[in-house]
């Protein structure tokens, strides 16, 4: 990177209008600074930044052309540049640039002090004249014996530039840094890594904050319930486990890999690993990467609250642990069997969902899905008085909401609109409603269409009875299972027969016939008389 300095000698402002290179360049970049110049300047101010990227070269007239400046009321300002690309790298040893900051072992000094080496493979020398530490590691460390300028013959050795004095000051410190140093071939970046060896326990959670105990909540006696532990390693090198093991009674810890990330363990994976954490493997986790453990209770089979630990060990952390709790109460949830009364689409069936407990605290519900997913069974939870939270209250029954049943779901818009505008039937059907003649065969052509589309309903679901469950999660229970069977009906206007007796001829009699829809969205009542 270079400054571009201009002056303003005249007796006007002169603003920048804008910067830029005269052919597009891909391998430079500029960076604007100041875009007014005051009049009767007496020395030069630097008005742009110009960085050329070797790497972004694609062909050699990216390392040559002109920048322009454009000056208002001026003729443009016209600045020739050159860059000469030379092969060759820095070299250095990254080993000595990772500091220790953790308390568990304390490092064995307060002050550490470690040398800079740097070495080179250009065609002629490297002179340093420059080095800076980001502000960020000022707190830590001090450059010690650096004295510019320092002239680099072509090796490959390694040369000491200069010392950095490490003062972690007693924190537990994770960072990535550089150390940079202005060359006559360019500027060179040093990454400087501070580490506490730690690793950071990552609890799977239903709750959005972070936990930071294996909290099992309450248990019913002898249930057996997992959660998911995860071992981020933050660190910049890999972090060896040598040991996991639970101090729980009964309990025992699968081991379910190590995967990349944020320590987020996919349930889903659980299958595929499951295996038993052996106390003497070591596990290996590379930077940027977590170990998944699954923790596995079962409960004792008496009331009481029971804790313990999660212990692993890693080659800087000793005593790592993780608290365990649960309590475990005795108690049971009652629920129903639901059936639906007979439905058909437009016709929505309910049942009123009330569970019993027999446990003698609270039970929050925290959601409610069917099994196998049907958005034709639909729950409608009530809404709760006090803490927003559904709950099932201790040793009664409680209403927990609405269990519906929606047959039209499946085929809406189109359970019963088999003639629409544009078909070339619709003009007929229309007609039809004028009662003309041809009524009949048009009404029976168009219930033949209801019956045969109600027939592929049948035939797709493979019977007219549907059973589906509902599945309710609590933080006591994993799941409340309420089984649900809905029967599919053909829907009827009528709702009895009708049969005409003998009588004389000459005479007539009286019907009138009530036909009444019976779907939820609106009714109709027709009064019809016939006379024989």
């Amino acid at each position: 990177t270079l400054p571009v300095y201009v002056i303003n000698t005249g007796t006007n402002p002169r603003r920048i209008r804008s910067i830029y290179t005269e052919l597009e360049n891909s391998a430079v970049r500029v960076s604007p600074q100041i875009l007014l110049l005051q009049p009767k300047m007496t020395q030069y101010v630097e008005v742009a930044r110009v960085t050329f990227h070797s790497n972004l070269v694609v062909q050699s007239r990216n390392c040559y052309g002109r920048l322009v400046i454009d000056i208002d009321n001026l003729p443009n300002l016209i600045i020739p540049f050159q860059a000469n690309i030379v092969a060759g790298e820095v070299s250095y040893s990254s080993e000595e640039l990772y500091f220790y900051g953790g308390l568990t072992p304390p490092p064995p000094e307060s002050r550490v002090t470690r040398g800079v080496m740097i070495g080179h493979s250009f065609p002629s020398p490297v002179a340093i004249y420059d080095a800076q530490l980001d502000p960020e590691l000022h707190r830590y460390f001090k450059m010690v014996d650096f004295k510019p300028p320092i002239i680099l013959e072509p090796s490959n050795n390694l040369s000491k530039i200069m010392s950095l004095e490490y003062d972690p000051h007693g924190t537990e410190v994770n960072m990535t840094s550089s150390l940079s140093f202005n060359t006559n071939y360019s500027t060179f970046f040093l990454d400087v890594h501070m580490f506490s060896g730690q690793l950071t326990p990552i609890i799977e959670s239903s709750s959005s904050g972070p936990m930071k105990d294996l909290n099992f909540g309450f248990l019913n006696m002898g249930e057996e319930r997992l959660k998911v532990v995860s071992l981020l390693n933050n660190n910049p090198l890999p972090v060896e486990i040598n040991k996991v093991v639970s101090t729980f009674e009964g309990s025992k810890v699968n081991y379910n890999g190590i995967h990349k990330g944020d320590g987020v363990f996919n349930r889903p994976l659980l299958k595929q690993h499951d295996v038993i954490a052996e106390e003497k493997r070591i596990y290996i986790v590379p930077p940027g990467h977590f170990a998944s453990f699954s923790v596995v209770i079962r409960s004792p089979k008496a009331e009481g609250i029971y804790a313990g630990h999660l212990i692993y060990r890693t080659n800087h952390e000793p005593h790592g642990h993780i608290p365990i709790y649960l309590q475990t109460i005795a108690g049971q949830v009652t629920s129903p069997s639901v059936t639906f009364r007979p439905s058909f689409p437009g016709r929505v069936s309910s049942y009123m969902l009330s569970l019993s407990s027999s446990f003698k605290v609270p039970i929050d519900v925290s959601r409610v899905t069917t099994f196998p997913d049907d958005s034709r069974f639909i729950f409608h939870p009530f809404d709760s008085p006090t803490s927003g939270v559904q709950q099932l209250l201790p040793l009664q029954r409680t209403k927990l909401g609405k269990l519906l049943f929606d047959a039209e779901r499946s085929c809406s818009p189109n359970c019963y609109s088999t003639i629409q505008p544009g078909n070339p039937d619709y003009p007929k059907w229309r007609m039809s409603l004028d009662l003309k003649a041809g009524v009949g065969g048009i009404d029976k052509k168009l219930y033949g269409k209801v019956v045969e589309r109600w027939n592929e309903q049948c035939r797709a679901e493979g019977r007219i009875n549907i059973t589906r469950s509902f599945m309710i999660g609590t933080n006591l229970m994993r799941w409340i299972e309420v089984t649900t069977t809905a029967t599919l009906l053909f829907p009827s206007m009528v709702a009895e027969k009708h049969r005409l007796p003998l009588f004389p001829h000459s005479h007539y009699i009286l019907y009138i016939f009530l036909l009444s829809s019976s779907f939820t969205k609106c009714s109709i009542f027709f009064d019809i008389m016939n006379m024989f």
